[in-house]
Formats: structure tokens, sequence, C-alpha cells
């Protein structure tokens, strides 16, 4: 399998709000938790209008809906066939809202409880960062794929190519080792001019050389990465 590597698409937020000024502050609050340019975020008015939207969306990270101000239509309105990840409902007491159908990780929270909304979405936040440092993002023939770093042995470099050896295949991807290693978490570290490994598959290290789990052939390690090395595996 030949890939070429991408960087991490943007997670998909809509925030649905008649109340516009709220709607920019939970847009501030998402921004403040994470890095902005990792998010796609979109404020609609209109519940109807955001629904027609989520038809062509192939998978939404997060919906916010205020829902204050949405009862005048009392059809409930389901967004069940849309693949949304989370939902956050801010409702008032005693404030009628529209029925919704939803069958989504749903939290309902009190409007006026403003901490309460920004450690919903402060938590919801640093789970999809945690999720992105955990995996890294390939393209392969127009699809999108995603591996778990943990999955991931070592990676070999081969003139223009690099392989990628995980627990279950081996991917041969077009780019720089140097590239590749850079969106990979502080568990992969350089240890020869053509290798980077997992420390946590390290099962020996012997004569500059490193048996690894899942590999039958030896990686070696150049003299200058030894100290490195040895630091972190007696760390």
């Amino acid at each position: 399998m030949e890939v070429n590597i991408i960087s991490t698409p943007k997670r998909k937020i809509y925030i649905i709000s008649q109340d516009l000024s709220f709607a920019c502050e939970i847009k501030a609050m998402i921004y403040t938790c994470c890095n902005a340019y990792e998010y796609k975020t979109l404020v609609f008015e209109n519940l109807d209008y955001a629904c027609e939207n989520l038809e062509m969306e192939n998978f939404i990270d997060l919906i916010v809906i205020d829902s204050c101000g949405m009862a005048l239509n009392k059809t409930p309105l389901s967004i069940s066939e849309a693949r949304i990840d989370n939902i956050l409902i801010i409702q008032k007491k005693n404030c009628p809202t529209r029925p919704i159908n939803i069958d989504s990780k749903v939290q309902i929270i009190n409007k006026d409880d403003y901490s309460c909304i920004e450690n919903a979405i402060q938590s919801t936040m640093e789970n999809y960062h945690s999720k992105d440092l955990a995996q890294v993002t390939l393209c392969s023939n127009n699809r999108i794929l995603r591996l778990t770093q943990s999955d991931i042995i070592a990676l070999e470099k081969i003139e223009k190519t690099v392989l990628i050896y995980t627990k279950s295949k081996t991917i041969k991807i077009r780019g720089s080792l140097k590239d590749i290693h850079s969106k990979l978490n502080n568990n992969f570290i350089r240890v020869h001019q053509g290798y980077v490994v997992n420390l946590n598959c390290i099962l020996k290290y012997e004569k500059r050389s490193l048996e690894m789990e899942g590999l039958k052939s030896f990686i070696p390690v150049s003299r200058r990465s030894v100290p490195t090395l040895k630091d972190y595996l007696m760390s």
C-alpha cells in the first residue's frame, strides 16, 4: 500500500443559536481550549438550516445547540441520520424548547451555568486533542487512513520512500522520514539516519541494535544515538 502523508483534517463543530452574542462566547471557549486552526466552526441561527447542512457532511464532531427560542415548531426534529459524535444542548429552566430526537452522546446544560458549559466544552476538546495525538492521518488514493500510533513499531527510510511497520501490516509512504517523524508523538525517537522506533515496542538493546516487537530483523543504532536511546530506556 503506497500513501502520501497529510496533516490531520480539521474537526467540524456546529454552533446553533439565535443569540449570536452567546454563539460567539461558545466559539471563544472552543478556541481557548485548543488551537483554533484545528477546528472548522460554523454558526447557525436556524436549526432547520443547520440540519440541511448536516445532510451534506460525512461527520460532525460536536454540535452545541442553544435550544431557547426554538419552540415555534412543535414537530420533533430528528438529526439521527447524521453521524455526530457529541451534542451539547444548552437550555434555560422553564424555557419551552423544540423536541429533538437524537442518537448521539448528549449533555443537557443550564444556559445560566457558564462554568458548567465551559467545563463541558473543555473536556470535549481535550478528549479530541488526545485522540489526535494518538493517531496519525494518511491519504491513499483519495481515501483517508488513520493509524493508531501505538500500533506503529518502526519506520524505515528507503531512498525517497518510508516503510511504516505496524503490528498488522507494512505501509509504504512517499515522503521524508523527518517529516513523518515530526507528526508522531514523543514515544518515537530516531535511532539511525534511516530508522525511527517506537520506544514501547523495544524488546532488547544489544551491540548497537534493537530487537523490536513483531519484527524479525534487528534495527541498527548509530553511535550518535546511543546516549539518547539509553537515557530513554533507563528513565
